[in-house]
């Protein structure tokens, strides 16, 4: 069972969220929720399987605190990898730590 994080406009208060079909089941999170809590209490972390969606340095954020809990994630992104916002050197250490790069990928209801 996978883990949704994902985040549109950290800036704002209240981020933007998507409303898809399982935006409201326990396993989806947006990257504010998920970094709201306390050490220890991650639900991302060991033995968990976790999807970022987003090319930013919000998603590569969320992708390496995931990583660093212990969870295994896959990073999907609508465009090319060349295309993502996020500083190419941000990809490449997130591949480093075990993340997953998946382009060309459009989540759908």
């Amino acid at each position: 069972m996978y883990s949704l994080v994902r985040q549109r406009g950290l800036a704002s208060p209240w981020p933007t969220i998507w409303m898809y079909r399982g935006t409201t089941n326990p396993g989806f999170w947006t990257a504010w929720l998920f970094w709201q809590l306390p050490p220890g209490e991650n639900p991302l972390g060991s033995g968990n399987k976790v999807v970022v969606v987003g090319g930013g340095n919000v998603a590569m954020d969320a992708a390496r605190t995931a990583l660093r809990n212990g969870a295994e994630v896959d990073i999907v992104y609508r465009r090319r990898e060349v295309d993502m916002p996020v500083d190419p050197q941000e990809i490449m250490e997130a591949k480093a730590e075990g993340a997953i790069l998946i382009p060309h990928a459009i989540p759908w209801k």
